[in-house]
């Protein structure tokens, strides 16, 4: 068994928390965002109900993929110091973190969007609908990002605890 003592339990907990950040960011997109369109009949409600899940998701979301990124950085580097295999947590670490510049790249122009129509008072709902479904899938893409940082953790995980 390569590991340093009281490593494991960091270990298992970024494999949590990247879990735990994928299920909640997929929630978003199958359960909530569904919600809101089923239930919204005018575009600045929808608009309305979808900034302040942004908003909310905004402030947690990153801020548990920088966790969860350097969780598995410190076990990375606490392996190489001491000599053993650690490219595995780094690759999590690395996968997990891709999240954010799979945001800036791929979802802002649609978030930006959003954020205009917002601002302004006319609004067509099947515009509206249609940018929210899009990002909905762009959201499902970036879920998965963590998750597949907490598989590579976990199969790090698995290794060390054979």
């Amino acid at each position: 068994m390569s590991q340093i003592p009281g490593q494991v339990g960091i270990q298992a907990a970024a494999v949590i928390a990247g879990s735990f950040l994928s299920g909640a960011m997929m929630s978003i997109s199958m359960i909530t965002v569904p919600v809101l369109l089923d239930t919204s009949t005018q575009s600045g409600q929808l608009l309305d109900q979808f900034m302040s899940l942004y908003n909310l998701g905004h402030k947690i979301m990153p801020t548990l993929s920088v966790c969860t990124c350097a969780m598995y950085m410190f076990v990375a580097g606490k392996k190489r110091t001491a000599g053993l295999p650690w490219s595995i947590y780094a690759l999590a670490a690395a996968t997990t973190i891709s999240m954010v510049p799979f945001t800036t790249l791929v979802m802002v122009p649609t978030n930006d969007t959003l954020f205009a129509l917002h601002a302004s008072s006319e609004n067509a709902l099947e515009e509206v609908r249609g940018l929210i479904v899009r990002w909905q899938w762009m959201h499902v893409a970036r879920s998965l990002f963590p998750l597949t940082g907490a598989v590579v953790g976990f199969k790090g995980l698995w290794a060390n605890l054979r």
